[in-house]
């Protein structure tokens, strides 16, 4: 019976994690800025807008922090434009976008202290520990980004 009782609990728990996570805004589209771009990139494929700001699954966390990328690789910006419940669309992250044809990976940078977009980042969520680092990407999530640059 406490067994069954607590995996309930559990799962009330999860629901309401996710729902707070939801209840800020669902990503709506991407834009995608960088070199070799006379425009932003705009998507708005299913794999990239899943990716919520404040669930952070654009990133393989469990990898940990990794070696910044070699310089010579083309180096992105990506936009995170969420629609804010009972309000507009609106900016609320951004983040450094790498493919590696080496690791065949995509690689994000979570801007730190000292970077252009940490300040918007942060008005979003604070990633003490992991703000100022680079990490792979979720694949699927990296992927898509990738098809939306396309990089061959």
């Amino acid at each position: 019976m406490r067994a069954g009782f607590l995996c309930f609990a559990m799962l009330v728990i999860m629901q309401a994690m996710t729902n707070v996570a939801y209840g800020k805004g669902v990503t709506v589209e991407l834009s995608i800025t960088g070199p070799g771009l006379k425009a932003p990139v705009h998507t708005s494929d299913a794999e990239a807008i899943g990716a919520n700001v404040w669930r952070g699954n654009f990133a393989d966390w469990d990898s940990g922090v990794i070696e910044e990328p070699p310089a010579g690789l083309a180096r992105y910006v990506v936009y995170f434009w969420v629609q804010v419940p009972r309000s507009t669309v609106q900016l609320k992250y951004a983040l450094g976008y790498v493919w590696d044809p080496d690791t065949q990976r995509a690689v994000v940078y979570l801007p730190g202290p000292r970077d252009e977009w940490y300040r918007t980042n942060v008005s979003s969520i604070l990633r003490e520990g992991q703000d100022g680092h680079w990490f792979y990407a979720s694949e699927p999530w990296g992927e898509s980004v990738k098809r939306a640059l396309n990089i061959q």
